[in-house]
């Protein structure tokens, strides 16, 4: 009789631990997926503040020139976009997080001959990848001197 019950126990723990290993697996997989997705998050909110960053100094620079300027980069001369890296608050840095692409051009639609338009195309892309997390159009009205 003392063995059979000893046998059972057996059996019973080794079930136990069995149910206790499956669980594990299974809440190991979610927190990697948990994981996973908050830096996907974590990167998107990133890049959506380095575009606000990139649009309010769009706005506040005086002109084209200064715009430029206040990234520290000159003007390209071709129609390719600047190509800069970023850390994720936005700030200049080599290597950086994310890589911006900028091109700055007149917009196709002008209001006339009393200013400028000015379209500000930027990207905003995960420096390790190439995947882009952000696209997006900037217009601001220069008016003439």
């Amino acid at each position: 009789m003392k063995h059979r019950k000893s046998t059972a126990f057996y059996i019973e723990t080794l079930l136990v631990t069995l149910l206790f290993l499956a669980m594990t697996a299974v809440l190991v997989r979610m927190f990697a997926a948990a994981r996973s997705q908050s830096l996907e998050a974590r990167a998107l909110t990133d890049a959506g503040q380095i575009a606000q960053n990139v649009s309010e100094t769009f706005y506040g620079a005086p002109d084209e020139a200064g715009f430029w300027a206040l990234w520290g980069v000159s003007a390209p001369q071709d129609a390719a976009p600047a190509t800069l890296t970023v850390n994720a608050a936005g700030q200049p840095e080599q290597p950086g997080d994310y890589t911006l692409l900028l091109a700055l051009a007149d917009a196709p639609e002008q209001p006339g001959d009393s200013g400028q338009l000015l379209r500000l195309s930027l990207t905003v892309q995960r420096t390790a990848t190439g995947q882009e997390l952000y696209t997006g159009q900037f217009d601001r009205y220069l008016p003439a001197p």
